[in-house]
């Protein structure tokens, strides 16, 4: 990026990007929410609506998050039926897989610009070398990364 034909600082792109990744995670939380509470409003669970805002704010919290969902969501739904308990967690695994494999890529490559094999590369290196934390604070490090890859690129051209 330019400006009067000079570049921005790397802090000024640092700023960008990570403003850009946590845009990409509320919209990651909004749709996580909606889908999940449909989807339990559709399975007549009870309360489906405060349980979709419990999973968009839970979906800040990655792997615990989902946990905390599911475990309110069953608990609920067991006062109705066993086998809604069964179907909750059935929901609930399927959401996980459609986060990980397709929401996640998707929404974070439009948000910071990475591709969807780097975001998920970034997300498992971040896991092994810091678990949970490791996760959260991936994705904005792999693109400061980007950035200062991107820099190099273009000065050796």
């Amino acid at each position: 990026m330019r400006i009067l034909g000079r570049r921005k600082p790397k802090t000024s792109e640092i700023k960008d990007k990570v403003g850009n990744w946590v845009r990409g995670q509320i919209t990651l939380s909004i749709v996580m929410g909606t889908l999940t509470g449909f989807g339990f409003f559709f399975m007549g669970v009870e309360y489906a609506a405060t349980l979709g805002m419990i999973a968009a704010i839970a979906e800040f919290l990655p792997m615990v998050g989902p946990t905390i969902t599911f475990i309110t969501a069953a608990l609920i739904a067991s006062n109705q039926s066993l086998w809604l308990v069964v179907g909750v967690a059935i929901w609930c695994l399927v959401m996980q897989i459609l986060e990980g494999n397709i929401f996640i890529p998707l929404i974070m490559r439009r948000a910071v610009g990475l591709s969807p094999v780097i975001i998920i590369l970034a997300m498992m290196v971040g896991f092994n070398f810091l678990g949970l934390l490791g996760i959260i604070i991936s994705l904005p490090v792999a693109t400061i990364i980007s950035i200062f890859v991107d820099d190099y690129r273009r000065r050796n051209a």
